[in-house]
């Protein structure tokens, strides 16, 4: 293992046109004796430490002594995977080993690793690369500097399910750099597991308890350093990707706000509220919880959370049929919930809320700005929010049929 440097200096050095320092301060991995111009970093990757300590010598070799960091598209194993496939001859001369041992060229500008040892043999650059590999097979993935020894950092996706076989697949692909993934369904009586368990997720069978208790069984159940919420309907793209992989590594937050990019039968809302929608998703594990709401429960965190700029896709609304399948799910959710909290309603109070939905949606929030589809997410609040209301006050008049017990069922 390479030795960490202090945070009171520099781990690389690294100057300007003007001849400046321009070195970040931070602990990071380095061998400060070859002046490799990396810069450092407050938390290291694997990736980095092996930049630095195979590659960068090897890299240097070829580019004049020049470190790149290496960034998701251009990472340091395919570097090396992408060197080793190289003729050999190709490899010897992109080395240039006499170049870079010269004595009349800087130290900064040798490469201390092609030096000719007593016997005059140059070391074996292929099995010094084809070695480093071999040892980093086992922390693939996002790491992290801990105790002075590199850790992988693992992450955990939880979805909860039913009778969501027509995409559980596709959710579960999107989060295939995921360590574990959890789908918790409750009683599906399509092949919602079966797609599950085929796509390479571990399956849970459960009761319903509600959407918050469901989610914490999850959390509960999970392994991983990170814990990821999501729904079936929801995907992670690959900058998504890119931006967790990072934001897991670095020890800024304990957790993570992601927004949503939603549709409504086949259209992207920009508008009416519905953009950028900012949800808390990502947590450190031991951290998260879930709040008790029966419907539209949300995560928490005992800690500090960041936002991230990549917005998850989420195909809420397919057809109109799903429209209304979950505008009747939904508001008999929201009014449980509301019940449950000792809420109270009347019929002039669900006109009110109503009317004040569909304009709050199309006016305040412009979701005119969407052409039709606006109009039809305006009213579907509109009438979501009068039924909420309206399902309440039946709960909590005597005189009504509609008591909670039914909507329990």
């Amino acid at each position: 293992m390479l030795p960490v440097t202090s945070a009171s200096e520099p781990a690389c050095r690294k100057t300007d046109k003007s001849g400046n320092d321009t070195s970040s301060k931070g602990p990071c991995v380095a061998f400060k004796a070859r002046n490799c111009p990396l810069r450092s970093r407050s938390a290291c990757t694997m990736d980095e430490i092996f930049w630095v300590e195979v590659a960068c010598p090897l890299k240097g070799a070829m580019l004049m002594g020049t470190c790149v960091r290496p960034t998701p598209e251009t990472s340091t194993r395919n570097w090396a995977n992408a060197w080793l496939s190289k003729p050999k001859n190709k490899r010897r001369a992109n080395v240039n080993p006499d170049a870079m041992t010269n004595p009349r060229l800087s130290k900064s500008r040798r490469n201390p690793r092609l030096v000719p040892n007593a016997q005059g043999d140059r070391p074996n650059i292929e099995k010094k690369v084809t070695t480093a590999m071999e040892n980093l097979d086992g922390l693939k993935g996002p790491n992290i500097m801990e105790n002075g020894s590199m850790k992988k950092v693992t992450l955990s996706v939880i979805i909860a399910a039913k009778n969501e076989g027509a995409q559980i697949g596709e959710c579960i692909n999107s989060v295939s750099f995921a360590d574990e993934v959890l789908v918790l369904d409750s009683g599906s009586t399509d092949d919602t597991a079966t797609r599950a368990r085929k796509a390479g997720a571990n399956v849970h069978t459960t009761d319903w308890p509600g959407y918050g208790p469901q989610q914490q069984r999850g959390i509960n159940l999970a392994t991983s350093d990170w814990v990821l919420s999501l729904d079936a309907d929801e995907r992670i793209t690959e900058h998504l990707h890119d931006e967790i992989q990072a934001a897991i590594c670095r020890p800024d937050f304990d957790g993570y706000f992601l927004p949503r990019h939603s549709s409504l039968c086949g259209v992207f809302i920009e508008h009416g509220g519905w953009r950028p929608d900012y949800t808390l998703r990502l947590v450190r594990r031991p951290l998260a919880g879930f709040t008790d709401h029966f419907l539209h429960a949300h995560m928490t965190v005992n800690g500090k959370a960041g936002h991230l700029k990549s917005p998850i896709v989420h195909y809420s609304y397919r057809t109109l049929d799903d429209l209304l399948e979950k505008m009747n799910r939904y508001s008999k959710g929201a009014a449980i919930d509301s019940f449950t909290r000792g809420g109270s309603s009347s019929l002039t109070k669900a006109l009110a809320k109503g009317i004040w939905a569909f304009v709050r949606t199309y006016f305040v929030r412009q979701g005119f700005r969407d052409g039709h589809i606006g109009l039809v997410l305006a009213i579907y609040n509109a009438q979501t929010t009068y039924y909420k209301y309206l399902r309440l006050w039946m709960m909590t008049n005597d005189k009504l049929k509609e008591t909670p017990k039914k909507f329990f069922k």
